[in-house]
């Protein structure tokens, strides 16, 4: 927030409300969809957050106007006209003077922005703030809403903050079908794109540090499936920029023939240039996997286990949970995601289930929140746990910075991205995370030196709610952060 008229965050009392006069708003599409964004010559309208007080009202009088308006107060940046946690809309009808909108729900440090669906002119801006505290037993609240509200079935968070455990607790149900199962903090969960983190990206700059990978090299040095003049980098991998389409998505055509996947995929037509645009894609880290396996002569999953999580003592992650030799004990703790028993154990994501039958670059890790925790704490420490080092801290410095600012990720994490509400507002700025479609996610902020592990079966017992649980995620983090960071 940038202050007006002199106004800055630190001014402002509780009870009391501040008049913005902004001249020239309009209304201005960002990324895709038509819904517009209410923009200050190049910037959002963020509404400030201060510290004690929560953000309980807002008003605003409106210019002339010949038709219905749609304006929206909301907590999430990239709201989609989507009311969330805490958000509210309203339907301004033409000639109308004014609109309030009161935030019963609000908290202290949560972040709030202001929207418009369609062109209008705003002429004074009134913000209201009370006295709040926000406690982190407030995300109790929070998860136990999305549970109520079917979104999860259950969830486990942890918490690492200064060198100490803060936070742990397991809510809601591991199961609801066919029977009832309560949530315990050991349950394993599939991981899913939380992989590409915890698997793939540092499997990659460990070989970067050994000299054996570079980040700006062509993938065609190292995959001969590409055409020698391919521009395609290691890097655009890691940043979703490389443009690269999967050859197919009926994946059963290549069933357990992932060499074949690949080769068609390198030679496939592209949805753009290499550096040309930014489109998350699991298809990145496949080629990444490919380049790792074929370095170091091992399948990911034994690399991984290696290389990672051995020495890390994360006991409880790996791939392949179902295979022979697994101790039963540890089968029975895997959460279910979806309504069949039978699939329990097994990669929800169907190219790595089905192509790449759970050794995959983009998916296949199983974890719980302790070994989540132990993966977020090296990182922290600069690539080392009691005594055990994965990375330096040099390459932690390379993997945790923003390559392009207009696209906001790290090589291999997001940070700054279209998705990056998913940490909320109240970590700092250079925090890094990544975020599975099942439902989990883990969070670092080394400047905080905090670390998140919240994991969820969201999938369970249907794959409803994604859009739900992604915002939810963003107020728990808000919540996290306002208590331990600010």
């Amino acid at each position: 927030f940038v202050a007006i008229n002199g106004i800055s965050e630190t001014d402002a009392h509780g009870g009391e409300h501040y008049d913005f006069i902004y001249n020239n708003c309009y209304s201005a599409n960002k990324n895709s969809g038509s819904v517009g964004y209410l923009v200050i010559s190049t910037g959002y309208l963020g509404l400030p957050i201060l510290k004690g007080y929560r953000l309980s009202a807002v008003e605003m009088t409106l210019g002339n106007h010949n038709t219905k308006r749609y304006i929206s107060v909301n907590s999430d940046e990239y709201a989609k006209a989507i009311v969330t946690d805490g958000g509210v809309q309203t339907e301004v009808a033409a000639a109308s003077p004014g609109v309030r909108f009161e935030l019963p729900n609000s908290m202290e440090g949560q972040r709030y922005w202001l929207y418009s669906k369609s062109t209008f002119v705003m002429g004074q801006l009134k913000l209201w703030y009370e006295p709040a505290s926000v406690k982190m037993e407030d995300v109790d609240k929070v998860i136990g809403r999305a549970i109520a509200d079917g979104t999860v079935p259950g969830a486990v968070l942890g918490v690492w903050k200064d060198g100490n455990l803060v936070y742990e607790k397991a809510y809601g149900n591991k199961s609801v079908t066919p029977s009832v199962v309560p949530m315990t903090s050991d349950v394993v969960f599939d991981m899913a794109s939380c992989t590409k983190v915890m698997s793939t990206t540092i499997a990659v700059m460990q070989l970067y540090e050994q000299g054996k990978i570079s980040l700006d090299e062509k993938v065609s040095y190292y995959l001969n499936e590409f055409p020698q003049d391919d521009p395609i980098t290691v890097m655009d991998l890691l940043t979703h920029v490389s443009g690269l389409v999967r050859v197919t998505t009926d994946y059963k055509l290549y069933a357990g023939n992932p060499k074949d996947f690949v080769a068609q995929t390198a030679i496939a037509a592209r949805a753009s240039q290499p550096g040309e645009k930014y489109k998350y894609d699991c298809i990145n880290f496949i080629m990444l996997q490919q380049i790792v396996e074929r370095i170091s002569g091992k399948r990911i999953c034994d690399y991984a286990k290696e290389n990672i999580y051995v020495p890390l003592g994360m006991d409880d992650t790996m791939y392949l949970p179902v295979n022979e030799g697994i101790d039963p004990a540890y089968k029975s703790r895997i959460a279910p995601k979806t309504s069949k028993t039978s699939d329990i154990g097994i990669v929800y994501d169907s190219m790595a289930r089905v192509v790449f039958e759970g050794n995959a670059g983009n998916a296949g890790v199983f974890s719980t929140v302790e070994d989540v925790l132990r993966f977020g704490r090296a990182i922290l420490a600069g690539g080392i746990l009691d005594g055990k080092r994965v990375l330096e801290e040099s390459t932690i410095e390379t993997m945790s910075t923003v390559i392009d600012p207009a696209i906001g990720r790290t090589p291999g994490w997001d940070c700054l991205s279209i998705t990056g509400f998913k940490k909320g507002t109240t970590v700092s700025h250079n925090t890094i995370f990544h975020s599975g479609y099942c439902g989990c996610m883990v969070l670092v902020d080394r400047e905080n030196n905090l670390c998140i592990a919240l994991l969820a079966n969201r999938t369970h017992p249907q794959n409803t709610g994604y859009d739900a649980w992604d915002r939810y995620r963003g107020l728990i983090c808000d919540i996290i952060g306002a208590c331990l960071c600010r």
